[in-house]
């Protein structure tokens, strides 16, 4: 066997049926655009949706948290109530609005990874 100067052996013992799969597998995919796509992997679907998912849940609970605590302070029925149905009507917020922007930028992700594949 003969070795190249930098230290790795030469494709000399490559065989022409060992030629055609490299050839295979590297083969650039187009996407339905005609762009180069890359090759789906579920994996990486999930991983993309999990990502939009938390950045949204995340996001939206700020923003419902913010507007919950707004609302709870200028609503007239509220004001006569008691704490824990303050803290609950919050909470309510806070979690709704979390689902809803989780839910969105999850799909939104989910989307994004199929146009791009």
């Amino acid at each position: 066997e003969s070795s190249s100067s930098n230290g790795f052996h030469s494709d000399s013992g490559i065989t022409k049926q060992s030629q055609e799969q490299i050839s295979t597998i590297n083969k650039l995919e187009l996407n339905f655009l005609g762009y180069v796509g890359r090759p789906y992997q579920f994996s990486d679907l999930l991983r993309n949706t999990a990502f939009g998912a938390t950045i949204g849940s995340i996001t939206g609970m700020c923003f419902g948290f913010m507007d919950s605590l707004r609302s709870a302070q200028t609503s007239t029925l509220l004001k006569n109530a008691s704490n824990s149905a303050k803290g609950k009507f919050i909470f309510q917020g806070t979690y709704r609005s979390g689902m809803f922007f989780g839910g969105f930028f999850g799909a939104f992700h989910t989307v994004k990874y199929g146009v791009r594949v």
